[in-house]
């Protein structure tokens, strides 16, 4: 209810003392969820991966929770692409792309 209603912090709240409870990974999915609509990034991987370990598992949802899992792994696999790429020391990979056009269109107007 929190979730659906943009009370992310609520939400986190209310998931953290029923995870305790009684861990699942819907609840660990849910989770996820509200933090990354609370701009939480590092704890959405978190909680993403403890669904995961829980056996999340896309079928498994309802067919509403289908469009959201979609959007929650889209999300999260952007999210660790990006922590790929920053280990790497490559930076932003957006900012790779218009760095390079940069460079391209200086080294033209030189020429």
């Amino acid at each position: 209810m929190f979730i659906a209603n943009n009370q992310f912090d609520e939400a986190i709240e209310d998931l953290k003392l029923s995870v305790t409870d009684n861990p699942t990974a819907a609840k660990y999915f849910h989770k996820a969820q509200a933090h990354l609509g609370a701009g939480q990034n590092s704890d959405a991987l978190g909680a993403w991966k403890e669904a995961l370990k829980l056996g999340l598992e896309r079928d498994d949802l309802g067919s509403g929770e289908r469009t959201k899992f979609d959007d929650v792994k889209s999300r999260i696999d952007k999210l660790q692409m990006g922590q790929r790429t920053a280990s790497l020391g490559l930076g932003d990979p957006e900012q790779r792309v218009v760095g390079a056009r940069a460079r391209k269109t200086a080294v033209m107007a030189a020429s």
